[in-house]
């Protein structure tokens, strides 16, 4: 049983490695089967998520490579469009936009993360280990064969600091991309905001001016492209994260209600990797979720703004100021539209999605609600079934 555990570990590490060729164009298919200088392991280097993209700011070129990237897959090049920068200074937006997506990537998995990483799999595998001595069950074994499932079940445990990496990674690059869209919605909405750093808003955006919502819409669209695969990718490993903790509360299960054989610290293997995975995993989803909250507060501030502009409307017309109303009745239009067209894009059509469901305070609500419930089910089924152990930590029927 416990090499079940031992498999699902290495299987889930396996799996997350996977997923990366499934996002690969048939560029990067096409220059992998080439030799040396065509792919290099510098280059693959530079793709993995938790290195290349975990620091891009150590690999030069990286960023603006992508937001290139981003402009043809959005189909819109903005090294076309102006914007007013800093101290009034007109910048071309394509610059305004590298300038937030720098600010916004050149965050990086703070120092404790491998501590964290390290004690989350210390965690499992010395309750996993305490266990076992505590019952008096060998730690290695005497045969050969024991040794081998021993050591390969402790192996494949400490694998799992590669799964719970990559749970970090995830949360980081939700989070990236949240600020990457509140700088930007800084740069059109807290124009009067005085509190606002200067320094995190390399542009700004004029909601009266049609070129400035314009230049707007289009760096949004780009900055929700920029680095596609890797966010396809992240939200791919929550859901196998996630998908993890649920094997693990149904194997649990599985024990509880068939009365298959088994050592306790099997159970409580099982019960340390759903704690931790569970813990991980959801943080990342609460990442996604604000995320996707963003295009929320993007909606929210856009219907505000057009609020103001249908007063200011309003108050024209009563003024019998003609020229002003006509004016402002353009960029009222414009934002009405604006906000259909992020309600669409982003909540609609292609929104943050975690188990391919959007990425919601529903969907944790469900993701919660069911661990929960499968293990308070796993804990009746042990309670209510009169399982006894023996000494030696083994399962009596």
């Amino acid at each position: 049983m416990q090499m079940l555990c031992a498999y699902a570990f290495l299987f889930t590490r396996r799996l997350i490695v996977a997923v990366k060729y499934g996002y690969f164009d048939m560029v990067d298919f096409n220059a992998l089967s080439q030799p040396a200088p065509e792919w290099s392991f510098a280059k693959s280097t530079k793709r993995l998520i938790a290195v290349g993209w975990g620091k891009p700011k150590q690999f030069p070129g990286l960023i603006r490579s992508e937001l290139e990237l981003a402009e043809r897959s959005a189909g819109i090049t903005l090294d076309n469009l102006q914007v007013t920068a800093d101290f009034g200074t007109p910048a071309t937006l394509k610059d305004a936009t590298l300038t937030i997506l720098n600010g916004a990537y050149s965050r990086e998995l703070p120092k404790s993360t491998n501590g964290i990483i390290v004690l989350s799999v210390l965690s499992i595998l010395m309750s996993f280990l305490i266990t076992k001595w505590q019952s008096g069950a060998p730690l290695i074994g005497d045969t050969m064969q024991m040794q081998l499932i021993n050591l390969g079940t402790y192996t494949a445990v400490l694998s799992g600091m590669g799964i719970m990496g990559f749970g970090l990674i995830c949360a980081l690059e939700f989070s990236r991309r949240q600020k990457s869209l509140e700088n930007l919605d800084s740069g059109l909405f807290n124009q009067c905001d005085s509190s606002t750093d200067e320094l995190e808003v390399p542009a700004h955006f004029d909601p009266r001016s049609p070129n400035d919502l314009r230049c707007w819409v289009s760096a949004r669209a780009v900055i929700r492209k920029f680095g596609e695969r890797y966010y396809m990718r992240v939200q791919t490993y929550t859901s196998i994260l996630l998908c993890f903790s649920f094997l693990c509360v149904g194997y649990l299960n599985f024990l509880a209600w068939t009365g298959t054989p088994h050592h306790l610290s099997t159970v409580v293997l099982l019960g340390a990797t759903i704690g931790v995975i569970a813990t991980i995993g959801t943080f990342a989803m609460y990442r996604a979720i604000k995320l996707h909250t963003q295009s929320l507060e993007s909606r929210s501030q856009l219907l505000q703004r057009l609020l103001n502009e249908e007063i200011e409307v309003a108050e024209s017309i009563k003024d019998q100021r003609d020229t002003g109303a006509t004016s402002t009745s353009i960029c009222t239009t414009l934002l009405r539209q604006i906000d259909t067209n992020v309600n669409f894009s982003e909540i609609v059509l292609n929104p943050t999605t975690v188990l391919g469901y959007k990425a919601d305070t529903d969907l944790i609500s469900s993701v919660l609600g069911l661990l929960v419930t499968g293990c308070l089910l796993a804990f009746q089924g042990f309670a209510g079934g009169g399982f006894t152990y023996s000494s030696a930590g083994w399962f009596i029927q």
